[in-house]
This record gives C-alpha cells, structure tokens and sequence, in this order.
C-alpha cells in the first residue's frame, strides 16, 4: 500500500468505474488497412488552433455500418499557422506535414479515392 493511503477502501463505485474504464480501453479505435478497392471517408476538423483528418473506412459488420479508422493526423497550430482562415486550415489538414503519410495508404485506391464512379 503507498504511504498516506492508510483508509483507503475500494468500494463497489471504484469497482465499477475500473470495469468501465477497462471496457472503454479494450474498444479504442485501431488503424486498419484498407480493403482493396473500398470507399473511403475523409474527416476534417478544425478549431482556432488546431487541426484533425481522420481517414475511415466504412464496412458492415453483423449488418450494421461500422467506421474503421485507416489513418489519424492531428496538430496544434502555431506562429502564422494560427493566423489561416478555416479553409485553410482544412487544406493543411490534408496536405500539412503528415501528407506523405496520408496519401501512401491512399495509393492503392485508385478511381474509388473519391467517389464511387471515380469522379470528382
């Protein structure tokens, strides 16, 4: 036991919150790989500070649509990169630092990056 923690006492609401956190880690979102040839979701959010693109991969799964995270980018803005209008902001998302990474598990989707008839 540490030092100071003399009455501590795990009580079933301890219990139940350990449970949920567990729960809550063992169903995190893993990257996957894409399906070849799949149809694939592009996320963008910004704020004031910062930006995200998240890059999903939609499948049904016991009949249910369910979203798989391909790929994952977030940076906090800073210097004159704070200063980009919010349609900037969401082109740096997608062509910032993280673009190589990005556009290498693209690469393989060929006319389906965009649309289902391959148009744009």
């Amino acid at each position: 036991m540490l030092k100071g923690f003399e009455n501590f006492q795990w009580c079933p609401e301890q219990d139940k919150a350990f449970e949920d956190l567990k729960q809550y880690l063992e169903n995190l979102a893993v990257m996957t790989s894409p399906s070849s040839g799949a149809e694939l979701l592009l996320y963008i959010v910004t704020s004031s500070s910062a930006v995200t693109a998240a890059l999903v991969e939609e499948r049904m799964v016991e009949e249910t649509p369910k979203q798989f995270l391909i790929y994952f980018v977030s940076e906090a803005l800073s210097g004159s990169k704070l200063l980009y209008s919010e349609i900037e902001k969401m082109a740096y998302a997608v062509v910032g630092p993280e673009a190589p990474a990005l556009f290498s598990e693209l690469q393989d989707q060929g006319p389906n990056l965009f649309s289902p008839s391959g148009h744009v």
